[in-house]
């Protein structure tokens, strides 16, 4: 499936990659714009809470169902067809966001985001893992998780910004253009002649090729992915209220909290893929223990439990930077190895495959996080079951080992 990347002038190599890392940042960047302009849009279009909650969750749901069948039509036509379609969707959601005023309208364009957010999502990886060589893919891996990161964190920093000088809808054009942009000049490069063009993997040809991706080590690593993405959606939703009604943090250190929280993603993931480059080959158990005991480090938020009330903000941001930067050194060397752990014709249905979970992990954390809260009116109860998810996920881990490690 892997052309050699020897084969291309690495100039040409580089600038698919470029490309791709940038269609992941924008099309993460139009998803996550909405929640720092919430308020505005919910007192300019007289929306309610229903409303609003309704335009910040759908595209994750319709992601979650959308991933697999991504991965699986990559695995058919090739990722780049598809990464180009999720520009376009993303394009033509973001324009007709910014001129409606019609709720219906508005929602079903959010709904086309998570479509588009799945169409580009996991194919990249597909379309990273074609140009990069064999041992260097947990690296190119790790800057597909650092970009997801990028796209958020840019978001959160730059919309509320923006939408304080400039209308909120002239700001969703900008967004919106950026992914056509990105498409045209996908579009205008050299085509993938390399991607093969028979023996194409037809999506519903035969049960044994839509189930033939799953296997022992996949369910295991979507297993392990499910609760990383469980921890980091739930503290990430959770973690500003706590910080705010039960530290008694100021505005300013909630939001030093929050995003010390969300920009370590990006030097973990990329930690976790040169860790993956230099053991991947040579000591698989070596790199699985590793992972191990990075995502053991994440069980450090138990602390918040003793934290509560008291304002060390020092403390809490070396608490927030561990929890997260365990869990994200993990992503690189799972999903490299999830792509390696199948017929190459069916990477992409397993990345897809494993992707979906993950987000049904997240989906499934922001949720219960608000019933326990909502139950109990405490924080507590929550940092308590987050430690002990994690302490699950490291359990999975030795099964794991054994199952990769088998000749």
């Amino acid at each position: 499936m892997h052309a050699d990347p020897s084969s291309m002038p690495q100039s040409a190599q580089w600038s698919r990659i470029g490309l791709t890392y940038l269609s992941v940042i924008v099309v993460n960047l139009n998803i996550h714009a909405i929640p720092p302009t919430i308020l505005t849009l919910m007192k300019e279009l007289d929306i309610s809470y229903f409303t609003a909650g309704l335009f910040m969750t759908v595209h994750s749901i319709v992601f979650c169902i959308s991933n697999l069948f991504a991965g699986m039509l990559s695995d058919r036509i090739g990722p780049r067809r598809i990464i180009l379609c999720g520009l376009v969707v993303t394009f033509i959601a973001g324009m007709v966001f910014s001129y409606s005023s019609n709720i219906y309208l508005l929602v079903g364009t959010r709904v086309l985001t998570g479509c588009a957010a799945a169409a580009t999502i996991a194919p990249a990886i597909m379309y990273l893992l074609r140009w990069i060589s064999v041992r260097n893919q947990p690296v190119a891996i790790s800057g597909h998780s650092a970009s997801l990161t990028a796209g958020s964190a840019i978001a959160f920093l730059i919309t509320p910004i923006l939408i304080s000088g400039y209308p909120w809808r002239s700001l969703f054009r900008v967004y919106a253009l950026m992914s056509i942009a990105l498409a045209i000049c996908l579009i205008a490069l050299r085509k993938d002649s390399n991607w093969p063009s028979t023996k194409r993997i037809s999506v519903f040809r035969s049960e044994s090729e839509v189930t033939g991706f799953i296997n022992p080590t996949i369910l295991l690593i979507s297993m392990i992915m499910f609760i990383i993405m469980f921890q980091i959606v739930w503290s990430m939703t959770w973690l500003a209220p706590w910080l705010q009604e039960r530290c008694g943090l100021s505005p300013l250190g909630v939001g030093i909290g929050s995003m010390a929280y969300s920009l370590v993603g990006i030097p973990s993931a990329l930690a976790g893929g040169y860790l993956g480059r230099k053991f991947f080959s040579s000591d698989i158990r070596r790199l699985m223990g590793f992972s191990q005991m990075a995502m053991a480090v994440s069980t450090i938020t138990v602390l918040f439990v003793f934290l509560e009330g008291n304002s060390y903000l020092s403390i809490l941001i070396v608490v927030i930077m561990l929890a997260r930067g365990g869990s994200f050194l993990c992503v690189p060397p799972l999903l490299t190895l999830a792509q390696r752990a199948v017929k190459p014709q069916l990477a992409g249905s397993a990345i897809g495959f494993v992707t979906t979970i993950a987000q049904l992990g997240g989906f499934l954390g922001s949720l219960m996080g608000g019933i326990i809260i909502n139950e109990t009116g405490e924080y507590r109860l929550l940092w308590i079951i987050f430690a002990a998810t994690i302490l699950i996920a490291v359990a999975i881990y030795v099964p794991l080992k054994r199952s990769v490690s088998r000749p």
